[in-house]
């Protein structure tokens, strides 16, 4: 019996914070003196406390509502070129039904984009887009899904900008970038991970079994969520799963 692992920096910032809060959660409720982690528990409710403070002036500024709008308009445009090529699988010329299944090959390699942090998707929807203009410009023309295309660059190219606006003015309006303080967070996530897992192995499961039980469940809906070979679902879905994991564990 052990704590699972689960790979920190995959999540974005709003994933981030609530996964932590649930685990902070889970600790108290077990008992910070039971599992041997009472100074630790200290140190990562003060690293969350900042990272929430963080977030929070992150809101504030100005170039935050653009982003989520541009990230939501993104979303909306790569949904759409999957739905104009699930309908051209449907089409009664084999050339065009070729083409329409050669994109969903592609497209299955960029599910679950929108798990991943900003930066990172807009790396992976420009590599998408490269493939789009080269390898795949017939089949896109085949299946119509050009305009859309097009679109996706665009909310991509200003989401880059928007971003990188907000990176370079996050000290002119008195907000840290989260970086470090994730950084910290992780530190301590991780030596908790590792003294609770010596403690099982020293002194056996006895007094853990309800703490690894649940942190597993919790790791294991994560990690579920965040998998992009496994992310199928809408964005709204995969957050309403999220809200249930947090309700769960209330």
């Amino acid at each position: 019996m052990e704590l699972l692992t689960i790979a920190l920096t995959k999540m974005h910032n709003g994933t981030y914070f609530q996964f932590h809060k649930i685990i902070i959660r889970l600790i108290k409720r077990a008992g910070a003196n039971l599992l041997n982690i009472a100074a630790q528990l200290s140190e990562y409710e003060a690293a969350w406390a900042e990272l929430d403070d963080i977030l929070k002036r992150s809101m504030a500024h100005p170039s935050t509502k653009k982003i989520r709008d541009l990230d939501r308009k993104r979303d909306e445009q790569f949904s759409a070129m999957r739905y104009l090529v699930r309908a051209a699988l449907l089409h009664p010329q084999e050339e065009i039904v070729e083409a329409a299944r050669r994109l969903t090959s592609l497209f299955d390699n960029f599910v679950g984009l929108n798990q991943n942090s900003l930066i990172e998707q807009t790396a992976n929807v420009y590599n998408l887009l490269q493939n789009l203009k080269g390898t795949y410009k017939n089949d896109v023309a085949l299946c119509r899904c050009k305009e859309c295309q097009d679109l996706l660059e665009m909310y991509n190219n200003q989401l880059e900008d928007e971003t990188q606006l907000r990176e370079d003015t996050l000290e002119e309006y008195n907000t840290p970038s989260t970086l470090p303080v994730r950084d910290k967070i992780d530190g301590i996530y991780y030596e908790i991970v590792r003294r609770i897992n010596s403690s099982i192995c020293l002194n056996g499961p006895e007094n853990f079994q309800g703490f690894v039980k649940d942190h597993t469940k919790v790791v294991k809906r994560y990690k579920r969520n965040m998998a992009m070979s496994k992310a199928r679902k809408k964005k709204e879905e995969i957050e309403q799963d999220l809200k249930d994991i947090e309700a769960e564990f209330e």
